[in-house]
């Protein structure tokens, strides 16, 4: 795995087309204060698994927060699942803890077949066990555990300090709407690497 860290200084006058581009969406972004926090400057990454990347360091100081500025991360599909049009929805990592969260997070996109075998059985029961206590239409047909393992997909992506967040969506009930009621998130811890099933309802 290759790393490194470029500090853009917002105030130097820009000189490459990449160094424009990226000075000018860092204007957008103080102009709009981005999640009501000013952004300070921005890191460049490279990784040989998920690819290139801008990071923006925010006005905390102490995280950093993720923002698709040029072509970001390419995270590889966990489970070999989705088409990359799910959500990163949160990057808030320690500037000195960057190249540690990529490199666990490396680990486990590649056993993230073994990660979800071990989460299919109890997923499957608390979908079961949410159709039978709940007041909705029901479960589709057809939908068994080998369904859930055919067709689960990936929805988004949270990534942390200490672990990663993946939320897991399947079209089980007759209903699709009624897909929308509970959300399904694995927790993967980066020191074990054990997955935490959790699942809640949101009705």
């Amino acid at each position: 795995m290759s790393f490194f860290n470029k500090f853009v200084n917002t105030e130097k006058s820009a000189s490459t087309k990449e160094q424009k581009q990226i000075d000018k969406k860092l204007k957008q972004l103080n102009s709009a204060r981005y999640n009501n926090k000013k952004v300070l400057s921005a890191v460049e990454i490279q990784n040989s698994y998920f690819g290139d990347g801008v990071l923006v360091k925010d006005s905390t100081t102490d995280n950093v927060c993720y923002i698709d500025i040029l072509s970001g991360l390419h995270f590889s599909n966990f489970g070999k699942k989705g088409d990359d049009s799910y959500d990163l929805r949160e990057f808030l990592v320690r500037e000195d803890n960057i190249e540690y969260v990529l490199a666990s997070l490396e680990k486990i996109y590649e056993k993230s077949d073994q990660i979800m075998e071990g989460c299919y059985n109890e997923i499957y029961s608390e979908i079961i066990k949410f159709f039978e206590e709940s007041d909705v239409e029901g479960l589709k047909s057809d939908f068994n555990l080998e369904y859930l393992k055919e067709n689960w997909y990936l929805s988004g992506v949270a990534i942390y300090d200490d672990h990663a967040e993946f939320s897991i969506g399947i079209d089980a009930a007759g209903n699709s709407e009624e897909d929308s009621y509970y959300e399904i998130v694995i927790f993967v811890d980066y020191g074990t690497e054990e997955a935490e099933v959790s699942f809640n309802v949101v009705w």
